[in-house]
């Protein structure tokens, strides 16, 4: 946002918290990444690059989103930011030094031009908002509830000031080390000459929203607001006059490369431009896209604009000529479309379909997508490949598609139905089965060149069918029933319902199985279905899809982002971070490493080295492409918790647990280890043996140069 968006390059900003490196960011190895739209499917809240010529530079946004470019925006690389919170803005002030800011107190730094991160502990729950430096030395953060922080030691230390306000604060912004000033919600203004000791109240007329400022010098400034709302001051602040913007848009941030160009961005899409130090605004570029959240621009007409919602995701619009014309830098197959199911063959292809005839299909464990083209607009709900050349698609009005050639073409079956079918399965080449509303089974015995009805005894909706093999069976639906067969669907027989809509199965084996449905229900067998037990899922959302991924290891999807997991056969279950707020409809895993999530407004994540899976009971015999440090299980936890991590060769290792202010806890790994997976066990003491209070730590965990820090709490 501001300063650091319209980058002032006289402004520096040097600091530590721990050693450089302390905090290592990089592409994650184990985690799940946006495979569409890319680079990110979250909405981006604000850019900062680390020199005025705009090639290198960082974008933050919801659920810890940070995206990195080198090629003045042209590319973006995901990088992990070590937390979910949503991340608000990201200020540099030199190629070396920046920092973040975001929910829940969340401020990163780094050193060294973002290569790492490091956590700071300023202290509250506040959400952070704003951030800017004067100087090396001299810093302001401003948020929710009124906060303001304070450095006058170059974020060594932070101090709170009192704002004598409750108001959100938005945005702020210093001329010197003493002059500042905050906006924020209810027309507030405040300003100080004195450091922040003390902040006086400015008249503004105004009760909306005002969510920029920027200064081009100690006496010219420029206030953005809801409601098309500009204030421009030439005598310091002392006076502000309203300057027509000619829409009554939300502005959200203003900046400028130069005392007279400067730009707006404001929702809808909308970037407005001046030429004479703010008097006068024009548009320059409208889109009904979503909102505009902040902007970086040169003097030589190079900007970017980023921004998003929940309804488009990503945004960012990339200009080399001032504006005059603008690129869309996301790259995505949709983002309007609703994904309903994915399935992953051996040879590492991939094909999602969903609604209005949405096929897409992934050549590359579901790193890029582009879509194909299935002959109908009906909406499609599950896709099943019996070889990586055939597959076959389930839809609306007894819908089955078929290929032969791996997507290229599709053919349209007959089903013999009209019922909605919502799910496919098969068994070998030529045995499959489809099941529907109305209670509608349908089975192939020749590959699907014909289909016969089956009997399921019911004229509920039956959601998802899952053959362990060719005799084994079972089919779940919306009224919670289970169907089990037991000689290929000649018999299908009612096994224990579920008080909850079923939409998902999945079996390892005949006899172990899991399905999921509405209320966080999980319902767990371990005979085949004789019996099913109920799971504590420690969710009440709904949950629309789930995938056995190793031995007693398990991941279930749902709404509102919502993933958790198991690694003890169900006895527990945890929620992994979301990694979006969309909808999640469908997961599928190849083996332990490789899986897909898919879901609304085209999401697609994707991984092929999962940090779910942990443990020694899982069998790993593969090597590693490179080091791997998995999130520690349980987490939270008491009063022991897990951490494992893969090796690619022998080496030394050290893994080591600190504080939140930095300092060393216990070295938990101190030498050589061997090839593949390896595991310690954290018991929740220091190296003097005594039992550490409750909070947040990190373990850093080191194999040659490689260094990696992830975070626990500990719940005693």
């Amino acid at each position: 946002m501001n300063a650091k968006a319209f980058f002032k390059p006289t402004i520096i900003f040097t600091a530590m918290f721990l050693t450089a490196g302390w905090f290592q960011m990089g592409w994650s190895q184990a985690g799940w990444y946006w495979s569409n739209p890319q680079p990110s499917g979250n909405t981006l809240f604000a850019l900062g690059f680390t020199n005025s010529a705009n090639e290198k530079g960082f974008a933050v946004g919801r659920l810890g989103t940070l995206l990195r470019t080198d090629d003045g925006g042209t590319s973006w690389t995901q990088l992990e930011s070590g937390t979910n919170q949503s991340l608000r803005d990201v200020y540099f002030v030199d190629e070396s030094n920046g920092i973040i800011v975001g929910d829940s107190s969340t401020v990163l730094r780094t050193i060294d031009g973002g290569g790492s991160w490091m956590p700071v502990n300023i202290g509250g729950l506040n959400n952070l908002i704003s951030v800017h430096f004067s100087d090396k030395d001299h810093g302001t953060i401003v948020g929710w509830n009124g906060v303001i922080w304070r450095t006058t030691d170059g974020g060594n230390t932070w101090n709170s000031q009192d704002s004598g306000t409750t108001q959100q604060l938005l945005s702020v912004f210093y001329t010197d080390n003493d002059t500042g000033y905050i906006v924020g919600t209810l027309g507030t203004i405040l300003q100080t000459s004195d450091g922040g000791a003390n902040w006086s109240p400015k008249a503004s007329g105004t009760k909306d929203v005002l969510s920029g400022i920027y200064f081009t010098n100690a006496g010219t400034g420029i206030i953005v607001g809801q409601g098309g709302t500009i204030f421009r001051t030439t005598d310091g602040g002392e006076n502000w006059g309203s300057v027509s913007s000619g829409n009554s848009q939300f502005l959200t941030r203003v900046g400028f490369p130069d005392d007279n160009n400067g730009w707006i961005v404001a929702d809808l899409g909308t970037v407005m431009q001046t030429t004479d130090a703010g008097q006068t605004w024009s548009t320059q570029l409208g889109i009904t896209a979503g909102p505009f959240n902040d902007a970086s621009f040169t003097t030589g007409g190079q900007g970017i604009v980023v921004g998003g919602n929940t309804g488009e995701g990503t945004l960012i619009y990339h200009t080399d000529d001032g504006g005059v014309n603008w690129n869309n830098q996301v790259d995505k197959v949709t983002n309007t479309e609703l994904f309903e199911a994915v399935y992953l063959s051996a040879d590492h292809s991939a094909t999602a379909v969903g609604s209005n005839g949405l096929i897409a299909h992934s050549t590359d464990n579901g790193a890029n997508w582009s879509l194909q083209d299935g002959g109908t607009s009906g909406w499609l709900y599950d896709v099943y490949f019996t070889s990586p050349e055939t597959g076959f698609v389930a839809g609306d009005s007894g819908r089955v598609l078929l290929t032969t050639d791996g997507g290229a073409n599709w053919e349209t079956l007959t089903s013999g139905t009209t019922s909605t079918l919502n799910s496919i399965s098969f068994v070998g080449t030529d045995s499959g089965w489809a099941v529907g509303t109305d209670g509608t089974i349908i089975n192939t015995t020749d590959g699907g060149i014909s289909w016969n009805p089956q009997t399921s005894g019911t004229t509920s909706s039956l959601s998802d069918v899952f053959f362990s093999d060719a005799d084994h069976g079972t089919i779940v639906g919306l009224a919670g029933n289970v169907l089990h067969t037991v000689d290929g669907g000649t018999n299908w027989l009612p096994q224990t319902s579920s008080s909850s809509a079923l939409f998902s199965v999945f079996f390892s084996s005949p006899d172990i199985g899991y399905a999921v449905g509405s209320s966080g229900a999980i319902i767990y067998t371990e005979n085949g279905g004789q019996d099913w037990t109920m799971q504590e899922s420690n969710t009440s959302e709904t949950l629309t899809g789930v995938a056995i991924t190793a031995p007693n290891t398990a991941i279930a999807v749902g709404v509102d982002g919502l993933i958790v997991q198991t690694t003890d056969g169900g006895m527990t279950w945890s929620q992994l971070p979301p990694p979006t707020v969309y909808d999640l409809e469908n997961v599928f895993f190849l083996d332990a490493d490789n899986g897909i999530i898919v879901g609304d407004k085209g999401t697609i994540l994707s991984t092929t080295n999962s940090s779910i899976v942990l443990g020694s009971e899982v069998p790993f015999s593969r090597i590693p492409d490179g080091f791997v440090l998995n999130q520690n299980y349980p987490n939270p936890f008491n009063p022991n918790t897990t951490i494992a991590y893969d090796l690619p060769e022998s080496q030394w290792v050290s893994l080591k647990v600190f504080n939140v202010i930095g300092q060393e806890v216990r070295t938990l790994v101190n030498e050589r280890q061997t090839t593949g997976l390896n595991s310690v066990i954290w018991d929740g003491r220091d190296s003097g043996n005594r039992h550490v209070s409750s909070g947040i730590y990190f373990y850093r965990f080191q194999a040659g140069r490689k260094v990696q820090v992830r975070k626990m709490v500990l719940i005693r």
